[in-house]
């Protein structure tokens, strides 16, 4: 027996009850694809690897007109992020910014900002899913100008789509 007394092989015996049952409870690969399938209102990735593969793999879940934020620590991931999403036309409002922490060292009776600390916490993308739909944007009804998911205006019509692809004719005296 490895177990000195009969606490211990409770105690042991209780946490690999609870490991079963973590794991039973766990949801199945195909009830997790059910939820992303019904797309999701938010999206956050954080990580030390490159987020650009992770992105383009969870971004077809995130619905339209929906946010999204990735933080790493280095802004280079995310400046390629930022390129693909921008030469995509996926997202508006895309920024990205440097976070600051600042760590504060407690002592007895004392608080006061470490003296040697880093100068950034990490950077963060944040912008909002688009429809790749291109639209007119009119105001008035004058024409205004096109653009990728713009929040006013109706879909473009394709040439020729609802009048029969034929133009109007003049009429001959």
């Amino acid at each position: 027996d490895d177990f000195d007394s009969d606490e211990k092989r409770k105690d042991f015996l209780v946490k690999r009850a609870s490991r079963f049952i973590r794991k039973l409870c766990r949801p199945g690969r195909d009830e997790v694809m059910g939820h992303l399938r019904s797309l999701c209102d938010s999206l956050v990735i954080s990580t030390k690897f490159e987020p650009l593969p992770i992105l383009k793999g969870l971004l077809p879940f995130l619905a339209y007109s929906c946010p999204f934020v990735i933080f790493s620590e280095h802004i280079e991931p995310l400046a390629e992020c930022f390129d693909y999403l921008k030469m995509e036309k996926l997202a508006i409002q895309l920024q990205l910014t440097e976070t600051w922490n600042r760590e504060i060292k407690v002592a007895k009776n004392v608080t006061h900002p470490q003296m040697t600390m880093s100068a950034t916490g990490g950077y963060i993308l944040t912008g909002v899913k688009v429809n790749q739909v291109e639209v007119v944007v009119e105001k008035k009804g004058k024409y205004v100008g096109k653009g990728i998911g713009a929040i006013k205006g109706r879909k473009r019509k394709a040439p020729g789509a609802g009048d029969g692809g034929e133009k109007p004719k003049k009429k001959s005296n």
